[in-house]
């Protein structure tokens, strides 16, 4: 352990070698983590989870994803810069380390972007009035219904009399 020096989940061992792969793969493994526990969250919504609780549970899970990725994309990068400064250069490993770095980079802005939506969702209470509207709606269609059976009822009775 005293020959190893450990920054950004990347391990630098004293003869100036890097283990990258195991530090990649545990991002990737906490990426695939938050994505099905994020599944279980959104398997256990019903029509009473209010929009409020949908926003911050997605916000939990996009605010990881960012965390996650943005690891990716720097040690991604760190591996694509040992590649191209190596004696002899793999020009085939590189193109694959830089198409792996662009993929982490649209995904890292992806998550950006929707959790910046999350937030803002959260921050202008879009969903607080998203709620009230579904109640709305729900008493609305209660309202009808029980104007429907009245009025069926009124018919019924209409008929007897008559």
């Amino acid at each position: 352990m005293a020959d190893e020096l450990k920054r950004v989940g990347l391990v630098f061992k004293a003869d100036g070698t890097v283990d990258f792969n195991k530090s990649l793969k545990e991002v990737n493994a906490s990426v695939q983590e938050n994505r099905t526990a994020f599944a279980l969250v959104k398997s256990q919504w019903d029509e009473n989870t209010s929009s409020m609780e949908k926003l911050r549970a997605t916000q939990k899970y996009l605010a990881d994803q960012t965390k996650d990725y943005s690891d990716k994309v720097i040690m991604l990068q760190r591996q694509l810069n040992e590649l191209e400064s190596a004696e002899n250069r793999d020009e085939k490993a590189i193109q694959s380390k830089r198409s792996q770095l662009n993929q982490a980079k649209t995904s890292l802005n992806n998550y950006k972007k929707g959790l910046e939506e999350v937030e803002e969702k959260l921050k202008s209470g879009a969903a607080r009035t998203e709620d009230y509207q579904k109640k709305l709606e729900s008493f609305g269609n209660k309202a009808k219904d029980a104007g429907d059976k009245i009025s069926g009822v009124s018919t019924a009775a209409a008929g007897l009399i008559g």
